[in-house]
Order: C-alpha cells, then sequence, then structure tokens
C-alpha cells in the first residue's frame, strides 16, 4: 500500500483509493505509477519505464507520455505546473508529494471495500434465495457457497444450505443419510453464528424429526417460537410435529396462525388441503389446491399434491395434466406410475417401475415412492419391505398420502407407520 495526499494505492488489486471511492488502474499505468512512488521524490528517467514496463514491446515516449496524462488526469493533477507529477525537461518525470508505505488499508478505505464486499454478498445471497424458492435447489447450493467463499460467516448463506438439502430430501430427490448430516452441519454453523435465528433453529427441528428425535424436535421448535412469535414459517413447520403427535387439531392451529401472519403462503395453504386429504376430504384438497394454482399455476407442490389428490378418486387422466407441467424428476415418475396402474395401463406404469429400479442404481429413488408403486402393483409385501428401509418417519407420512387413501389394505403397512407413531410419542414423553 502507497499513501499519498488523500490518496491510497493498492497495488496488488490495482486499486486507488479516493477517500470512500475505488478508481481500478490498467495495468500498464499502475506499473507507472508504483515506479514514480518507489523513486522516492527522485527523478525517472524514461529509459527506466522502458526497460521495467514495455520490455520488448515497442516503446515509445508519446505512449509514455499518454500515460503520465492518464494518471494525471486520475489524480487531479491537471492545473498549470503540475503539482503531483512533474516532467522534467530531457529526463524523465518525477513524483512530488511525499509518499508513506504501509501494509494495510486505511480506515476509509477498508470501509469502502468492506461495503462492496457486503454489496456482492446480498446480492449472490438474493439470486440464492431466489433459486430456492423456485426448487433449483442444487444451484441453489452453488450460490450459497459462492456467498460463503465472499463471507464465511454470513449465518444465513449456511441456513439457506440447511434449508435446501432438507427440501432435496423431502423431494424425493436425495437420500436420508447423505441430506441429513449435511443439512444439520450447516444449520448448526448458522446457529453458532448467529443464535437469534428463528428459521435456523425451525430447521435444526425438522431434522431432529427426520431423526425421529421427539424431544429434540420439540424443543427446537419451542425455541423458534420463542425467537419469533410472528414467523409464519415457523409455525407452518411445526405443524408436521403435532400431526405426528397426533395432535390433529393444533396442527391445524399453527397453520391458520401461519395464514394469519401471511395470508399469501401458498406452502401452508397448500399443507392444510394436504391434511384434509388424509382425513379423506380429498375433493376439498383437490379444490384448494386449485385455489392456490390459480394463484401461481406453476407452483409446484400444489401441482404433486394435487396429482395424487385426482389419482386418490381415480382421475388419472386429470393426474397425468399435472404431472405434464411438473418437471422430469424420479419422484413425479413414480407418481406417472401410479396413474397408469390406476387409468388400467398396466404395461406403461410396469415399465415406469422397471425403469427406477434400474436408475436406482445411480440415482436416488425413495423407498417410500417404491413402496407407493409396489401398492398399485398389488404387491404389499414388497411395499412393506420398502418402507422398512425407509425409516419411522416416512412411513408415518406414507399412511397419509393423498393418492394412497383407502387404498392400504395391508394391516402389517398400517401398524409399522401406527407403531413409528406411537415410539415417537412415547420417547417424547420419556
Amino acid at each position: 500500500m502507497y499513501e499519498f495526499g488523500p490518496f491510497v494505492l493498492d497495488e496488488r488489486r490495482r486499486l486507488l483509493y479516493a477517500g470512500a471511492t475505488a478508481k481500478p488502474l490498467s495495468e500498464k499505468l499502475c506499473q507507472v505509477l508504483v515506479i514514480l512512488l518507489e523513486a522516492d521524490g527522485a527523478v525517472v528517467p524514461k529509459d527506466t519505464f522502458a526497460d521495467r514496463i514495455w520490455q520488448g514491446d515497442s516503446f515509445s515516449e508519446a505512449n509514455l507520455a499518454q500515460h503520465v496524462f492518464l494518471l494525471r488526469k486520475a489524480l487531479g493533477d491537471s492545473r498549470v505546473g503540475r503539482t503531483v507529477i512533474q516532467s522534467v525537461p530531457g529526463k524523465g518525470y518525477r513524483f512530488l508529494p511525499p509518499v508513506k508505505q504501509s501494509s494495510t488499508l486505511p480506515a476509509r478505505a477498508v470501509a469502502m471495500r468492506d461495503r462492496k464486499k457486503q454489496f456482492s454478498v446480498m446480492g449472490t445471497y438474493r439470486t440464492a434465495w431466489a433459486l430456492l424458492e423456485r426448487r433449483k435447489l442444487i444451484d441453489a447450493i452453488a450460490q450459497f457457497e459462492r456467498v460463503l467463499a465472499i463471507d464465511d460467516r454470513f449465518a444465513p448463506a449456511w441456513t439457506g444450505i440447511s434449508l435446501a438439502h432438507y427440501r432435496l430430501l423431502r423431494n424425493g430427490a436425495s437420500p436420508r443419510a447423505q441430506a441429513v448430516p449435511l443439512a444439520k452441519a450447516a444449520v448448526e454453523e448458522g446457529l453458532r453464528l448467529d443464535p437469534s435465528s428463528s428459521t435456523a433453529s425451525c430447521l435444526l427441528a425438522l431434522l431432529s424429526l427426520e431423526q425421529w428425535n421427539g424431544p429434540a424436535a420439540t424443543l427446537a421448535f419451542d425455541r423458534a417460537v420463542s425467537l419469533n412469535p410472528g414467523s409464519a414459517f415457523v409455525f407452518h413447520h411445526r405443524s408436521m410435529l403435532n400431526e405426528v403427535l397426533g395432535n390433529t387439531q393444533l396442527a391445524y392451529d399453527d397453520l391458520e396462525r401461519a395464514l394469519e401472519v401471511n395470508p399469501e403462503k401458498l406452502g401452508a395453504q397448500c399443507r392444510v388441503a394436504q391434511m384434509d386429504a388424509c382425513s379423506g376430504d380429498l375433493g376439498g384438497a383437490i379444490a384448494c389446491f386449485s385455489s392456490v394454482l390459480a394463484v401461481d399455476p406453476n407452483f409446484e407442490v400444489a401441482l404433486e399434491a394435487r396429482a395424487e389428490a385426482y389419482i386418490g378418486i381415480g382421475r388419472a387422466d386429470l393426474a397425468m395434466e399435472d404431472l405434464k407441467r411438473l418437471p422430469p424428476s424420479n419422484a413425479n415418475l413414480a407418481r406417472l406410475a401410479c396413474a397408469n396402474l390406476v387409468a388400467g395401463n398396466n404395461g406403461a406404469g410396469q415399465a415406469i417401475v422397471d425403469h427406477l429400479k434400474t436408475v436406482s442404481n445411480r440415482e436416488h429413488v425413495s423407498d417410500h415412492d417404491f413402496a407407493t408403486m409396489y401398492l398399485f402393483l398389488n404387491e404389499p409385501e414388497a411395499a412393506l419391505a420398502s418402507l422398512q428401509r425407509a425409516g419411522d418417519l416416512d412411513a408415518f407420512l406414507f399412511l397419509s398420502r393423498p393418492m394412497l387413501y383407502d387404498r392400504i389394505g395391508s394391516p402389517a403397512i398400517l401398524q409399522l407407520g401406527r407403531d413409528a407413531a406411537r415410539r415417537f410419542r412415547i420417547e417424547k414423553q420419556l
């Protein structure tokens, strides 16, 4: 760093600071200025510039004079008399102001750099969050990681990475054994940096729920509510805990509070509809999903859930129309297999199942989806085996999947889900 008058030159970044404003310099322009500064008031011969900067390139005094003119302009040295860079006829150029070298930027330049860093962080973070909302989860993670490459202490980016991994898991795109540790490590780092984040505490609760840890989930949700009693995000997701605990009315109450805070929260509206479907009101659920889609025709959660509800009432044709509007994924292929089987297109349905079995060797296909397809193939034993591999939470959620309403005839599968819920409730009480 070189300090002179009101200026600071950051040679490594080729930035000329004037107060809080930074001006980038070209490589040669910066080199000319550095040679003048290093001379400490002595005259620098023109040959020195030629040897150190232009070397093998064609050099002319006119070219050097043009660079000196640009430097004078950048330094505000345009008055007669040349108070900063002096021309010495027949010899070269001299830098007149006293120069001080330092290893760090002065406070005003540091403030400018920090503001630029903050702008870069916030711009990239907003891009990442927009990708997250559009369910471009892998791209969102990459953008959040770009934020952390700029500032690894930016807690919301750690929370964003955690939420993206959690949604990959819930969308059936990532195995629990991979997603949960990644999501948990990220959210714990976010909470270490910002213990006051209700969103991060809520995510920690959801991950405890994935691990079927009732006490930890309850404690984290309670903390999230205490940190932000007006968070629609927290109440929306706490409804899942109350549903698992068998507190259906409390689950509805949580969703009502989420919608009071944010009446336009489409995810909470879909969650109400999904709970209605679980109770057997598939027609009402379809109407609710349709009202959400009237607001946002591309809201994927509503399209997926309405397709499943259509399958549940035997309207495979309408389910297929919704599935055509969704992006390709193994989870949506599993839904399409079920729709074909309901429609009597057994060959097409079986072909999709066989395809997913093949790709599962290299891509993730959830055991939850396999169990669903096996039920539609009338293979309850295979469905049971898949659910046993899936874990307690998926075994419980399987019972409430809209397209399976009134279709699960296997006592063993029903018992598996009920046993999972009972274990969770007993553990919470303990």
